[in-house]
């Protein structure tokens, strides 16, 4: 865990195999949410952010670390949810990533709270 200042804005940091394709990836997945690029440094990272409350921060895999595959049932992050204002916004987003052969773990669905 990083602790960071008021200012800064939550995130999370995944490193990925190749930059571009996640890049392209998340911002075709998380569009339907407002999701849009930040900003980059080329080759050593992409913010991708709602503008509001959250940032996806990617980063490309040291080739050292490129052999190990990843399972999401393996140590280390296993899954990210984001929040949004309505079931019928959850609906949307299921048939997004649907449209986009996301699978959609679990039921796919959380009550609002």
């Amino acid at each position: 865990m990083q602790i960071v200042s008021k200012t800064a804005f939550s995130h999370i940091q995944l490193n990925v195999s190749n930059l571009q394709r996640s890049t392209d990836f998340y911002l075709s997945i998380l569009s339907p949410l407002g999701f849009m690029k930040a900003d980059e440094e080329a080759g050593e990272y992409v913010r991708v952010t709602n503008g509001e409350s959250f940032v996806l921060v990617l980063c490309p895999t040291a080739s050292k670390y490129l052999e190990h595959s990843y399972h999401r049932k393996a140590t280390g992050l296993g899954h990210f949810a984001i929040a949004v204002s309505s079931n019928a916004m959850v609906d949307d987003m299921e048939k997004h990533l649907n449209s986009c052969g996301v699978p959609i773990l679990g039921e796919g669905k959380t009550e609002l709270g």
